[in-house]
């Protein structure tokens, strides 16, 4: 069982890794993360009820159809929400991290590459941001591995391979759970969706990548 100073060292790397994160990319561009990205998560907490409402809304006027006549309109609003109270924290979390990557592409356009460069506070936003990331998405990694504590009682050496079933009984149980929830239709055009969106990004950073590469002369 994991004992009290593996665990402080265990903490120690974590806190160091976001450290070298940071005096890597500058305490502006941490900071400017830190700061935003702890905002939004306030702001969606406090409109989670009106943004729900929106996206419940828009979401089944466009599955039926978008229709003009009142019974379908009455229809819309009566059709079971996309977002209800059960699944809302998902919804929120999902698009705090949405705005948690934008944050990252974003910070490096605003800021220049030797913009905020002090060792010290780059890595002191970079823990401050470690901190964040523990308090919001460490903490909801624990449903996987439960207590933990079978794991640090599994025998050295295969640990790493718990971690890996574990993890993939999870997601196949929640991709599951996902597809389930959507027509064999909706299905589709999901699947379809995706395809297109890892076709972009590749072509994206293909096209980035050729761009970014001196040109010989």
């Amino acid at each position: 069982m994991l004992n009290q100073p593996e665990s402080l060292i265990a903490l120690f790397i974590y806190f160091v890794f976001f450290g070298l994160i940071g005096m890597r990319r500058g305490w502006k561009k941490e900071l400017f993360v830190l700061v935003v990205a702890f905002g939004s998560y306030l702001g969606l907490l406090q409109a989670q009820g009106r943004l729900a409402f929106l996206i419940n809304t828009g979401g089944n006027y466009a599955r039926a159809g978008f229709p003009s006549d009142k019974e379908g309109l009455l229809a819309v609003f009566e059709a079971p929400p996309l977002i209800s109270g059960d699944n809302r924290e998902t919804f929120i979390f999902l698009g705090w991290t949405v705005i948690l990557f934008c944050l990252y592409f974003l910070g490096d356009r605003f800021f220049k590459k030797d913009a905020g460069k002090s060792a010290s506070l780059g890595f002191l936003a970079g823990v401050a941001n470690g901190i964040l990331y523990l308090s919001l998405i460490a903490t909801r990694l624990l449903p996987i591995f439960g207590s933990g504590a079978d794991l640090a009682d599994a025998p050295p050496g295969t640990q790493l391979e718990q971690v890996v079933i574990r993890l993939q009984d999870f997601l196949d149980a929640q991709a599951s759970a996902f597809f389930a929830t959507f027509s064999p239709a909706e299905q589709r055009t999901l699947l379809i969706f995706v395809l297109f969106a890892i076709i972009a990004i590749a072509a994206y950073s293909l096209f980035a990548g050729r761009k970014s590469s001196p040109q010989k002369k």
